[in-house]
């Protein structure tokens, strides 16, 4: 198996994704915790909004009215 031309692979596991996609969700969990800025603040105040909308489709009229 041809890995960036290397003869052997740097990283033991055919399939690295088993690692790398865990790791990428924990980062931008814990990112979004650790977020004090104003727009984090907003944010987190219409996630209720957002979920109902999401989750039944009530409220989403208004979001198509461009």
């Amino acid at each position: 198996m041809n890995v960036f031309g290397f003869a052997a692979p740097i990283f033991p596991y055919s399939s690295p994704t088993i690692f790398s996609m865990p790791l990428a969700f924990f980062t931008i969990w814990l990112v979004s915790i650790l977020d004090r800025s104003g727009r984090a603040a907003v944010d987190r105040a219409g996630y209720v909004a957002q979920r109902v909308r999401s989750e039944t489709g009530l409220g989403a009229e208004g979001a198509a009215a461009h």
